[in-house]
């Protein structure tokens, strides 16, 4: 298998799971119905680490819709908060880590945070109102720091884990 081939068959397996991860999480149960973890995220930020900006796009776009696939919610407004959202973290995320000053940790709780107040936006402009925003958007950005920490400790774990097997380079 050529390099190219090897590149394009990590990035399918890996929107694959995180599709997969996007999917299961919709069905546990949440303290707040529009807060979640965001375990398919974890493979989005190790793409961008591991691949480039493009996988990272590639892996972030094909989870939400792979997602929505498993979930039900194909072409509904749920798809398009998962890909506004998506979009928008990834950027920032991208962004951050080409600055070189920022660690895994970071650049998730950052692209958490961002998902979360952009998906607040998006709703605010197109579903509820200017007054969902100051308030969701709070609960959201609050949440992405604590969901984006955690979700960030298990990529930079995955991270490590495989610089161990394979003896690649060190990440923040």
């Amino acid at each position: 298998m050529t390099k190219s081939q090897n590149r394009f068959a990590t990035t399918v397996i890996l929107i694959i799971i995180s599709g997969f991860l996007y999917g299961v999480e919709t069905f546990i149960p949440r303290p707040v119905p529009f807060i979640r973890l965001g375990l398919g995220n974890v493979l989005v930020l190790f793409a961008l680490i591991n691949l480039g900006s493009k996988e990272g796009f590639q892996v972030g776009i094909g989870k939400s819709i792979v997602g929505s696939l498993l979930t039900g919610s194909f072409l509904s407004p749920s798809l398009i908060l998962s890909l506004s959202g998506t979009i928008s973290s990834i950027i920032i995320m991208w962004t951050l880590y080409t600055t070189g000053f920022f660690g895994i940790i970071g650049l998730s709780m950052a692209g958490a945070v961002i998902n979360g107040v952009v998906q607040a936006i998006v709703v605010s402009c197109f579903f509820a109102g200017t007054y969902a925003f100051a308030y969701v958007g709070r609960i959201m950005a609050m949440s992405g720091l604590i969901t984006g920490c955690i979700t960030g400790f298990i990529t930079y774990g995955l991270l490590k884990f495989i610089e161990r097997r394979s003896g690649g380079t060190e990440h923040k």
